[in-house]
């Protein structure tokens, strides 16, 4: 029998390894614990369901934003 944060951790390090980014997997482990957290404080599914979307739509802003700051200009 696993234990819940052993469980967790393991949540998180498949979250991360599902993602395939080398580069990104730590913070994804990371984010991975922060959704288990989440889920564990709110006992709801989609408070973390939540905020892995608005964690992806920032980072798509960030993403598509970036090029454009670092040329200077507003768009």
């Amino acid at each position: 029998k696993t234990s819940v944060r052993w469980a967790g951790i393991i949540s998180a390090i498949c979250f991360a390894w599902v993602h395939a980014n080398l580069f990104s997997f730590l913070p994804l482990v990371l984010i991975g614990l922060l959704l288990v957290r989440v889920f564990e404080q709110t006992g709801n599914i989609f408070s973390s369901i939540l905020f892995h979307s608005f964690f992806n739509f920032n980072t798509l802003v960030i993403l598509f934003l970036a090029p454009h700051l670092l040329e200077g200009g507003p768009f």
